[in-house]
C-alpha cells in the first residue's frame, strides 16, 4: 500500500522555514486537516527563534484554490454535533495561520501561481512580500457560494487594494488577473511562471540573511501605520526600536562591514 503523501510540507534551511501546501492534485484546497497542519507549521516557524523568514507556496500549478467543497472543514457528523459557537472558535482558531503571516515579527513571502481563490485570497496576501506568476488568477468567489468570507481576504483587500477595490473584489467575485494585482498592490512584484519559485526563494533566503532584530522592529511599525497608528504612535515605536536596534549584534557587525568595505554577515541577533 503506498503511502499517503503530506498535505502540508515544512522545510527549514539557513533561519528560513518552507511552508508548503502539497495537495496539487485539488489545486492546494484546504481541507480540515490541512488547516490544522497549515495553522501547526506556521506557529512553528513563528515560536522558532532561529527561523527569521517564511517562505509560503503551493506545489503544482495553483497556490490554493480555497476551501475544499467536496470534503468541507471536517467530519459532517462530528460537526453536526458542534454548536455554532464550537464551530466558529473551530474556524477562528484555523484562520490564525493569516493573522501569524501577517503579524509574526520576523518576514513573510507568498508564492503566488494559478488559482488563488476564496481562503487562499487571504492567505496568499497576508505574506509581506507577495511574489507572482504571470500565471495567476485572484477571485474571491465567496459570493458565488453564498459565503462571507474568510482568511482574512476583507482585512487585506482593503489594507492593500483600498476599501473601493476590496468591496468590489469581495461582493462581485471579479476575477483579477496577473497585471491588475500588481496595479493594485495585492502582489509586489509579477515574475514569468518558470521564474516564480527561484524568485521567492531567493528573496526569501535574502531576508533569513537580514538583521532580524531590525526586521523584527521595522515590521511592528510598518504593521502599525498600516492599520492606523498616529504619527506619534509610530515615532514612539521607532524610537524605542532605534536604541533597541542600536545594541544588537547585527549593528555593530554592520559598522564593522561599512568600516572594512564589505557586506555585513548579520546573525540575527
Amino acid at each position: 500500500m503506498s503511502e499517503v503523501p503530506e498535505r502540508v510540507l515544512y522545510e527549514r534551511e539557513a533561519g528560513l522555514a518552507l511552508i508548503t501546501l502539497n495537495r496539487p492534485d485539488r489545486l492546494n484546497a484546504l481541507s480540515g486537516p490541512v488547516m490544522d497542519q497549515l495553522l501547526a507549521y506556521v506557529q512553528a516557524a513563528a515560536d522558532d527563534r532561529s527561523v527569521r523568514a517564511v517562505l509560503l507556496r503551493g506545489a503544482g500549478r495553483a497556490f490554493c484554490a480555497g476551501g475544499d467543497m467536496k470534503s468541507g472543514s471536517g467530519n459532517r457528523e462530528e460537526l453536526a454535533q458542534m454548536t455554532p459557537e464550537d464551530r466558529t472558535a473551530q474556524l477562528r482558531r484555523r484562520m490564525e495561520a493569516a493573522n501569524l503571516m501577517h503579524a509574526m515579527p520576523k518576514p513573510t513571502v507568498s508564492a503566488l501561481r494559478g488559482a488563488v481563490m476564496g481562503a487562499g485570497v487571504g492567505l496568499g496576501l497576508s505574506a509581506d512580500f507577495r511574489i507572482a506568476s504571470t500565471t495567476l488568477n485572484i477571485n474571491t468567489a465567496f459570493t458565488a457560494l453564498g459565503f462571507s468570507g474568510d482568511y482574512g481576504g476583507a482585512y487585506f483587500l482593503t489594507r492593500l487594494a483600498g476599501v473601493s477595490a476590496a468591496r468590489e473584489l469581495m461582493m462581485r467575485s471579479r476575477k483579477v488577473g496577473a497585471d491588475e494585482a500588481l496595479k493594485l498592490g495585492l502582489v509586489t512584484r509579477l515574475v514569468a511562471d518558470e521564474e516564480l519559485d527561484e524568485a521567492a526563494l531567493n528573496l526569501a533566503r535574502e531576508l533569513a540573511a537580514g538583521p532580524g532584530v531590525a526586521f523584527q522592529h521595522m515590521k511592528r511599525a510598518l504593521n502599525a501605520a498600516a492599520d492606523g497608528a498616529s504619527c506619534a504612535q509610530v515615532l514612539d515605536l521607532e524610537a524605542a526600536a532605534m536604541v533597541r536596534t542600536a545594541e544588537t549584534a547585527d549593528h555593530k557587525e554592520a559598522v564593522r562591514a561599512f568600516v572594512d568595505k564589505r557586506k555585513p554577515d548579520f546573525s540575527g541577533r
